[in-house]
């Protein structure tokens, strides 16, 4: 919810839905997807994505504000998720077919880490998807000092 640019863009309704509930009804048509789980901050701002979530029956999980890869990490931990599928919360044009297509490549090459989003873009700007091992996601949380990198 607290976008700089746009405040509250994930709760803005476009055609009689919150972007969060387009990219929810989007990822609903992935094959290898098995569970959602939307992953938001402890600040008061968001309490309005946990309600939402709730009634959308999906489940939330919150963590520091300012610990984004922390935040990941406790949530992987606690959901038992191997591996993860990241997509931001502000992407109501995800693909997914895009989103099929990362999560094959991470299980047929089995690397630590596969993106759509590596210079030179071949994908839209939108679309942006990251597949990681457990394994590399924990390394990157244990190995990361500094409050801009987390």
């Amino acid at each position: 919810m607290g976008s700089i640019r746009l405040p509250g863009k994930v709760m803005k309704i476009i055609d009689n839905k919150t972007i969060l509930n387009h990219i929810i009804d989007q990822l609903s048509y992935s094959k290898f997807l098995k569970k959602i789980v939307i992953a938001t901050s402890k600040n008061k701002n968001d309490d309005i994505i946990q309600n939402h979530s709730s009634e959308m029956e999906i489940p939330c999980f919150r963590g520091k504000l300012h610990d984004v890869l922390g935040r990941h990490y406790q949530c992987a931990k606690k959901f038992s998720f191997d591996p993860i599928v990241r997509i931001p919360s502000d992407k109501p044009l995800i693909d997914p077919l895009i989103v099929d297509q990362v999560i094959k490549k991470f299980y047929l090459d089995k690397p630590d880490y596969v993106s759509n989003f590596i210079y030179p873009l071949k994908y839209n700007v939108g679309t942006e998807v990251e597949v990681f091992s457990f394994a590399a996601l924990e390394k990157a949380s244990k190995l990361a000092k500094k409050s801009s990198d987390r």
